[in-house]
């Protein structure tokens, strides 16, 4: 009989079922400590500009809640619009995929 395993060991195993041969590039880490150190940044400065007027970190947050969401909503809606018209242009670049609309059939109207 095996022993049991660790949860470590079972989120592990859980990790390389989902993704088996993801690893980060040197790149997307360099990227993931900017994003890191910009938020530290961020939120000390704002912790230190709050502190004499009583502004508390968690004040800042909920102020900024709304604003953050609102630029996450607009760059991933432009990020659609932008991948549905290259679509959009890939398709009437393809040659041998043209079509010519159909001509519109006037019918009688009936009284």
């Amino acid at each position: 009989m095996e022993p049991e395993k660790t949860p470590r060991e079972r989120a592990e195993d859980l990790i390389n079922l989902l993704v088996s041969d993801w690893r980060p590039s040197p790149r997307q880490v360099v990227w993931a400590i900017r994003i890191v150190l910009a938020t530290a940044v961020v939120l000390g400065l704002l912790t230190l500009v709050g502190w004499p007027f009583g502004i508390t970190l968690w004040d800042w947050l909920k102020l900024l809640v709304v604003p953050a969401a609102l630029a996450i909503a607009g760059l991933l809606f432009t990020s659609s619009q932008q991948r549905a018209a290259q679509a959009d242009a890939e398709r009437r670049a393809r040659p041998g995929r043209t079509r010519l609309p159909r001509p519109h059939r006037a019918t009688p109207d009936r009284q």
